[in-house]
């Protein structure tokens, strides 16, 4: 009779985090599968940002497709504080006699003392803990837990609940807080959220994303009608405005201007950037500027491509929008990072 694994939390949003450390200890400790309970009412944290409906729907979104995990309504269903114990004595209900086990970090587990009626919990499970690097059983909370520690995870099968076991899971460098942060900047959270999970956010406007879009649409327009003061000023030619956000991330707005002449290019281009450090706005990165009958200058939101007649003519960057163009800031900016 395999382990079942209890994985609670708020997950306001879940995230790659999430996933990754509940696939790594029911792998490595061949769980029957892992129940993800999302506490609908935490009593030991502020309210939730997003709605227990939203937190709910993002969590179903994460989890669907991967073997041996589950989602645990019963938080969602009972009225008052998600107290873990209440959830316990309900899966013990269940399962009179499967070995359940209840998966936490060491800030909870450190904390555990402070739960409601902690003093049941190994009565009903046993305790998956997380611990951090250096964590040892000689820490100052072993005296509650002595006599329960165990190095042998086969132990959590011979037994219904009882057991203290460290698992030594990765360590993964994100957080819910940080990603709410980063959304609510504007900032790139794909690397840290289910895709699925990031597409429910990005269209519920969930977190202030509507709110970071806007900053960034005002942000962009800015960047763009700088850029284009100072083309005007250096009498650039044949200004074209592409607005691309609808077709690629990568960028919200192509611009392409013509210069008479190769020394006429560097000087569009350099006063483009000259203009826009003095708003302590810098290029990710400029490329050509040696040659000069191609500049290329990429300020994130904002590409321009200062060009000479004949050049702008035979690389018809106009219509070659596409995979083309998107394939080139791709790999300038890959290499910009390295």
């Amino acid at each position: 009779m395999s382990v079942v694994g209890i994985f609670g939390g708020t997950f306001d949003p879940i995230h790659r985090g999430h996933i990754e450390i509940a696939r790594y200890v029911h792998r490595t400790l061949e769980l029957d599968h892992v129940r993800f309970v999302l506490s609908a009412q935490p009593p030991h944290r502020r309210p939730t940002i997003a709605s227990t409906a939203d937190r709910a729907h993002m969590l179903e979104l994460a989890i669907a497709g991967e073997p041996g995990f589950v989602a645990d309504p019963r938080e969602q269903q009972r009225r008052g504080p998600s107290y873990t114990i209440w959830t316990l004595r309900s899966m013990r209900g269940e399962r009179p006699t499967q070995p359940l086990a209840l998966i936490v970090g060491m800030d909870a587990f450190q904390s555990l003392n402070t739960w409601y009626c902690w003093e049941q919990i190994l009565a009903l499970c046993h305790l998956i803990v997380l611990p951090r690097p250096g964590w040892t059983s000689s820490d100052k909370h072993v005296d509650w837990y002595r006599d329960t520690i165990s190095s042998d995870p086969s132990e959590l099968d011979r037994a219904s609940a009882g057991k203290v076991y460290a698992c030594d899971a990765p360590l993964i460098d994100v957080s819910a807080s940080a990603v709410r942060r980063k959304i609510q900047d504007g900032e790139d959270v794909s690397a840290d959220l289910p895709e699925a999970v990031w597409g429910y956010i990005r269209k519920h406007g969930l977190y202030d994303y509507s709110k970071s879009i806007e900053h960034r649409n005002m942000q962009s327009e800015q960047l763009k009608d700088l850029a284009l003061a100072a083309m005007d000023d250096m009498k650039g030619k044949d200004v074209r405005v592409m607005d691309v956000r609808e077709l690629t991330d990568i960028t919200d707005y192509m611009v392409v201007v013509s210069g008479s002449s190769d020394r006429h290019v560097k000087a569009i281009a350099d006063k483009i950037v000259d203009t826009l450090r003095e708003q302590n706005l810098r290029p990710l990165g400029v490329e050509g500027r040696e040659h000069s009958n191609w500049v290329l200058l990429d300020f994130g939101d904002l590409v321009i491509h200062v060009m000479h007649p004949e050049a702008r003519r035979f690389y018809d960057l106009e219509g070659l929008w596409s995979e083309q163009v998107k394939q080139m800031l791709l790999e300038r900016r890959e290499r910009h990072s390295e």
